[in-house]
């Protein structure tokens, strides 16, 4: 492959897994704060986000390509799907870990419920949230190749599809390498923020 080939598909990669990876945080995030503080929150949303961890992601491409087209919009639908119900009940048992008499504490001195997410639950869970987001930009990465290989046209995805045609294993297996180097350097990078900023 010409020079740069790499470094331009593995952007592409990048940027779609980045993206998918904020919204599921912040949708994650909202769901999984919201079920961990309220049991009739998670009753009603459980049978919804339960069953869908365990759907074989590839099962839904061919709605998301009939609702989203074969473009970027699809592209990262699917690997946010595949993201964020690993996410959330992993910040709603952050949630859940927050010890009582904290929120009595709180409450006894008549804070508001809001407050007390926002400066009780959400501070003391935010270290084993971060380790979920670790976590799930791990799985970003191995879904990216199924993601990209559907209508095939940039990202590693496409490389891999590529070489596959042309019966290039070594150039597969390049790019596979590259996949999994760059998904424990941000793994690392990822583990050396959480250090850095979310130590408690």
């Amino acid at each position: 492959m010409e020079s740069g080939v790499f470094a331009r598909a593995l952007l592409v990669s990048f940027s779609r897994i980045t993206i998918a990876t904020i919204l599921a945080a912040i949708a994650g995030s909202i769901l999984g704060v919201v079920m961990g503080i309220s049991r009739t929150a998670e009753q009603v949303l459980s049978p919804i986000t339960q069953p869908l961890r365990y759907l074989p992601i590839t099962a839904l491409l061919p709605l998301l390509i009939l609702w989203l087209g074969i473009g970027e919009s699809m592209k990262i639908t699917f690997l946010f799907i595949g993201i964020v119900f690993y996410f959330i009940p992993l910040v709603r048992n952050a949630i859940r870990s927050v010890p009582e008499e904290f929120i009595d504490v709180a409450k006894g001195f008549g804070t508001s419920k809001w407050k007390i997410v926002r400066e009780v639950y959400w501070p003391y869970a935010l270290p084993k949230i971060f380790d979920g987001l670790i976590v799930v930009n791990g799985i970003g990465w191995t879904y990216v190749i199924l993601a990209e290989i559907v209508n095939a046209q940039d990202g590693l995805g496409y490389l891999v599809y590529i070489a596959g045609r042309l019966q290039r294993s070594d150039e597969v297996f390049a790019i596979l390498l590259l996949i999994g180097a760059v998904a424990i350097a941000s793994d690392r990078l990822l583990h050396y923020i959480k250090a850095k900023y979310f130590f408690w």
